[in-house]
This record gives C-alpha cells, structure tokens and sequence, in this order.
C-alpha cells in the first residue's frame, strides 16, 4: 500500500533554494574546486557552488601535487556538473568518462568525494536576511 509508505523527503531535496532550474531533479552546478594550505601543514579541498555552498575535506597530499590533478583532470571533468550527484562523479572519477581513463590517485578521488558529500550534508544557502 504505497499510504503506509509515503516518499521521503529532504530539506534539501525540497527546498525552493535548490529548485531544478528546469532540470530534472535538484541541481547545485560545481563552480570551482580549489586547493590550499593550512598553517598548520595541511591541505584542505574546497567544491564551491553556485548557490553558495561550499564543500571541503583533507587534502591528504602535498598542494602541488592535488593542484595539478585538480587543473589537469578533476576540473575539466566536474566544474559545471551537479554537485548533488558525488556517486556519478565518483565513478567517473575512480573509473573514467567514454573512452577517458582517469587513474587518479584514491587519496585524490577520496578528498572529492569527502567533499561532494560534505556538500550534500550542508543546509542550504538562505538567502533571505534572518
């Protein structure tokens, strides 16, 4: 009886803040990902959105390093696609796109992933003053 089990529904699935913008489903477009360090020697990942939320997570490995996959490979292949989707971007990441083999590092994918999700965690933006 499809009454005893309605379909859930998310704040962020829902939200006026996240409409499709005539896309099926949500859409949140991947406007840039950076990479910087911190004072304490670190690196730290950031996904930002076009509707102002920003995602991060560790870098796990040295700037230079992360900065010239995320230049040679990561970018071209996530700025401008929906960050409401890290498993497709996972696999298209950990496996490739078409006839394109990524063999990126895990340390590098992971420290994506951790941040799409850490996006998909994050209320949303309001835009309103409160």
């Amino acid at each position: 009886d499809p009454d005893l089990n309605p379909p859930i529904e998310t704040p962020l699935a829902t939200s006026v803040h996240h409409q499709n913008k005539g896309l099926p489903g949500p859409q949140m477009k991947i406007t840039d990902i950076t990479v910087n360090l911190l004072t304490t020697g670190r690196t730290i990942v950031r996904i930002f959105t076009d509707e102002g939320v920003t995602g991060i997570a560790d870098g796990n490995r040295s700037v230079t390093i992360i900065q010239a996959y995320l230049d040679e490979v990561v970018k071209p292949m996530l700025v401008g696609k929906d960050a409401l989707q890290p498993t497709r971007h996972w696999e298209a990441l950990t496996l490739g796109e078409g006839d394109r083999a990524t063999r990126l590092p895990p340390q590098i994918v992971g420290s994506i992933d951790i941040a799409l999700w850490d996006i998909m965690g994050r209320p949303p933006v309001c835009p309103c003053p409160l």
